[in-house]
């Protein structure tokens, strides 16, 4: 008796989220997944971006630079 309790149970309460699932479906809306990520793409993008150039920059200013006199290369 108390399995099937706890399954009727278990059944009203999905039945009483339902009218939640549509508010928030409403409020967060395909159109607000689309611009969060379109906004999350670009930052990306700024931050691969900005990494690049400064790997750029370290890797710049720590080469040393060899007198061609040098017997090796």
């Amino acid at each position: 008796m108390q399995s099937v309790l706890l399954i009727a149970a278990a059944g009203v309460l999905r039945l009483m989220l339902v009218p939640e699932r549509w508010i928030i479906a409403l409020l967060l809306g395909p159109g607000l997944l689309r611009e969060r990520v379109r906004e999350l793409e670009q930052s990306r993008a700024f931050a691969v971006r900005d990494s690049t150039e400064a790997l750029r920059r370290i890797e710049l200013s720590t080469t040393v630079r060899r007198p061609s006199s040098w017997p090796w290369r």
